[in-house]
């Protein structure tokens, strides 16, 4: 959590503004951090496939999505044009759980002189193989907005996060 200037305060275009002092009311407000995530569980596995030359690893996320504030469909009173504006509940929604899988197959060599020559290949986010995808954000669609809409979230295609990539790496360590 962090501080912020309450949503219905003179200042509530700018949540940052006065270091979320209002000073109408003399208060404070604790909003949720931006980056909050409230849950993080991180598992790491690794076997040696040959001892002290070939290792396999993996490495397992699971936590707690970030909040984010929602877009809502209004209705301008002057106008009765439908438009996309921010929810008056700022970061109160949360992205969904995040799962990620990542793999490591390292190969070392033993030179002479107490020298290990180790290649690596890390291939993160797997767990795309397998069809699980992350949402790190929402797109969201203002076109086609009817009346029964309005005062609900605005329709959205979700964002996800990066596709399977494969890193090779060279360790030398003496």
């Amino acid at each position: 959590w962090d501080y912020a200037v309450a949503p219905n305060s003179y200042t509530a275009t700018n949540l940052l503004v006065n270091n979320g002092m209002d000073y109408t009311n003399l208060s404070r407000t604790w909003l949720p951090y931006a980056q909050d995530v409230t849950h993080n569980l991180i598992v790491i596995a690794s076997y040696e496939i040959v001892p002290t030359k070939f290792k396999a690893g993996l490495r397992l996320n699971l936590s707690t999505g970030k909040p984010y504030t929602d877009l809502i469909v209004s209705k301008d009173t002057n106008t009765g044009a439908l438009s996309l504006k921010n929810s008056d509940e700022i970061l109160a929604a949360r992205y969904p759980t995040q799962f990620t899988l990542d793999l490591r197959l390292d190969y070392t060599w033993h030179l002479p002189k107490q020298v290990d020559l180790s290649v690596y290949l890390d291939i993160w986010n797997i767990q795309f193989a397998f069809g699980h995808t992350n949402v790190s954000s929402y797109q969201y669609r203002s076109s086609g907005l009817t009346e029964d809409m309005v005062g609900r979230p605005a329709p959205r295609t979700p964002v996800v996060g990066l596709p399977i990539l494969p890193l090779l790496g060279v360790n030398l360590s003496f």
